[in-house]
């Protein structure tokens, strides 16, 4: 900032002061001026005011209100995101706000929008979708990257209040009985590699991801260790094969003589078959609700 004497008809002293700021437009200086003093004590009173309103956070008076949609301001944002995570995780990400976000926001001017107008939409969705907190999260993100780039002053997101939701009671579990059952229906009415890769997953707890990924390479067979370096995503219905969730996920895991014996006998019929050890998510929900559907009779 700096200040400016110029000449003025209308002063009596045939001078006045102006006092040069600039504003944020769209992340973009510009500097414009405020005329008008009478005297010099009264620029440096103006532009004293400026700099403590600067100093304390209060950017109202250097930010103009920015023209440029929520959606817009989305894909800047999203361009940096999807550096930051794994493919998967962005492709999900990037449904998150196409199918719930954008059409409530999306064509929203952001600088408009209000903490009234995010607490109605974080109400509203939290009726029909189960992880609202994850919806508010990546909004407010967007919001934040705003901030940083100056298109706005504050994250209209910030502080709303997440609805609470009533949390229905279920076991999402097999007891021991329920497991055999499941486990011997696969073995009765199933491809026999379906029901080894049902009883692997179930004596060794891997996550879904891994069990898709594994390869015959990784069991050994002589020492009953099954080694877990890598998982199995999926992006737009095509599998993508990755790292595996984080560094304490590269373990091996024990597996007991009778699965061992399993699978060496699984392996043994299917010498034709080459590649993954692979079971697809379809699979394992039918075959899921077959047993719902003789356990209820």
């Amino acid at each position: 900032m700096s200040i400016i004497k110029y000449k003025a008809k209308k002063s009596k002293s045939g001078y006045l002061y102006k006092v040069r700021i600039y504003r944020v437009i769209d992340g973009k200086r510009q500097d414009f001026f405020k005329s008008g003093f009478k005297s010099l004590r009264e620029a440096r009173q103006y532009e004293a005011m400026i700099y403590h309103k600067k100093a304390s956070g209060d950017l109202s008076g250097f930010l103009k209100a920015s023209e440029r949609r929520f959606d817009e301001v989305f894909e800047e944002w999203f361009k940096t995101y999807q550096n930051t995570v794994e493919r998967t995780t962005s492709v999900r990400t990037d449904d998150l706000f196409r199918i719930h976000i954008l059409p409530v926001l999306g064509k929203m001017k952001i600088s408009k929008i209000t903490p009234w107008q995010c607490q109605d939409f974080i109400t509203e969705k939290g009726q029909t979708f189960r992880n609202i907190k994850q919806v508010k999260s990546y909004t407010g993100q967007v919001f934040d990257f705003a901030l940083k780039m100056k298109l706005i002053t504050d994250n209209p997101m910030k502080q709303t209040i997440l609805p609470k939701r009533e949390r229905k009671k279920s076991d999402n579990f097999f007891s021991v009985e329920e497991l055999h059952e499941f486990l011997a229906i696969i073995k009765a009415e199933e491809p026999y590699k379906n029901y080894a890769l049902f009883r692997l997953l179930a004596y060794s707890g891997l996550r879904k991801g891994e069990l898709y990924s594994l390869r015959w390479s990784d069991i050994d067979f002589d020492n009953q260790l099954l080694s877990i370096s890598k998982n199995l995503g999926r992006i737009k219905g095509k599998a993508v094969e990755k790292s595996t969730k984080n560094r304490f996920s590269i373990r091996q895991i024990p597996l007991d003589t009778e699965t061992i014996s399993i699978l060496k006998e699984w392996k043994q019929k299917s010498r034709r078959e080459k590649g993954q050890l692979s079971v697809t998510p379809l699979m394992i929900a039918i075959i899921c609700l077959r047993l719902l559907i003789e356990t209820e009779r």
